[in-house]
């Protein structure tokens, strides 16, 4: 029964809940920064204050 309350609450919890259109594959958040690259890619940062390093991801630009 806990499990499935467990499960519930999850799913409640993240329902509601919309990513950002360009997050962060690691930790989910917005970038901090762009650099356009090769026409239709861009190179997205940001700071992750936990890890305490940058990360960068490619994808379309916005």
């Amino acid at each position: 029964m806990s499990l499935r309350l467990g499960l519930v609450l999850v799913l409640l919890t993240t329902a509601g809940c919309e990513r950002a259109k360009n997050a962060c594959p690691i930790d989910g958040q917005p970038p901090e920064w762009t650099g356009r690259r090769n026409g239709k890619s861009c190179e997205y940062f940001h700071y992750s204050q936990v890890e305490r390093t940058t990360h960068s991801w490619w994808a379309d630009c916005e």
